[in-house]
């Protein structure tokens, strides 16, 4: 039940460290923007020589793994050039396949250190070894991938990996485990409500609100209140959904009409067309923002 509290902490704690390390975090995501042509994902943090400059330390790229086994060219590859994309590459791809075997998932445990090392905001192999971790590894250590990765990549399917761990580990049907996950998905949006690609995201939350049962989401409060304060959760979550531009904002407006008018047609009326405009800018943007990918 506390995982959603503990993995937010450290998303938090790992995002207040790299704000007291940069100039601002708009200049860390400018950054982070314009990486090398070979970066894999979105940017390296390290010189061409291979030497990390994050902390200021210099490390080599592989130089902690325990022993080289059948990858050995491989590692010797990436040893000599950090930058070697092609080589980081292959040998995840030779050992994902396998990570039923304990051996190569701690070889590919090594691999995604090293490489994350060299490229530290690359979403595509932070999710790769959360991944690894969730079906394979523990919980605290997943806590602890969570905690150094989420602020640092705004990335909707590293972040979906993380609301598994978080519905993995709660159990809805009581309520702490209700407010763990409502907490986590509240967590989630507020750094990630914004992506185009969010849309599923506030689907998910507006069902998982809709269907958990209300007192074990808002109970304490005064007798028989559960239900209003469901109600309204449900209203704002719409309401911040439809003003984003995200593909799924025409289904997320039809489905807030469709609810609102279930609710009270009169009050409906006033409401939808007090947000209609926000929908349909929002709307606008998603289009634009299509048209030029």
């Amino acid at each position: 039940t506390g995982a959603a509290k503990e993995a937010a902490a450290g998303a938090a704690g790992e995002g207040a460290k790299d704000s007291a390390q940069e100039p601002s975090a708009q200049a860390g995501r400018e950054a982070a923007a314009a990486p090398p042509p070979t970066a894999p994902a979105d940017g390296p943090g390290k010189d061409r020589e291979g030497k990390s400059q994050e902390g200021g330390k210099t490390k080599k790229a592989g130089a902690s793994r325990k022993s080289r086994g059948p990858l050995d060219a491989l590692w010797a590859r990436v040893e000599a050039d950090c930058w070697d994309v092609a080589a980081w590459e292959t040998m995840v791809a030779q050992l994902r396949p396998r990570m039923d075997n304990k051996e190569a998932r701690e070889d590919l445990r090594q691999v995604y250190k090293a490489l994350l090392e060299v490229f530290p905001t690359s979403a595509l192999h932070w999710r790769g070894f959360c991944e690894m971790e969730l079906a394979h590894g523990s919980e605290e250590d997943l806590k602890a991938l969570f905690g150094q990765c989420l602020l640092k990549c705004r990335n909707v399917e590293l972040w979906n990996t993380y609301m598994k761990f978080i519905q993995k580990g709660n159990d809805k049907s009581v309520a702490p485990g209700a407010r763990a996950v409502r907490q986590a998905y509240e967590f989630t949006l507020d750094h990630l409500g914004d992506d185009l690609n969010a849309g599923p995201l506030w689907q998910e939350y507006i069902a998982f609100l809709k269907g958990a049962g209300p007192g074990l989401l808002f109970g304490g409060g005064p007798p028989g209140s559960e239900e209003t304060m469901r109600m309204s959760a449900v209203r704002r979550a719409y309401k911040r959904a439809v003003a984003v531009p995200t593909h799924c904002v025409d289904a997320l407006w039809r489905d807030f009409e469709q609810s609102e008018n279930a609710i009270n047609k009169q009050l409906a009326k006033q409401l939808l067309e007090e947000f209609k405009p926000k929908y349909q800018g929002a709307r606008a943007v998603c289009r634009e923002l299509k048209a030029h990918r």
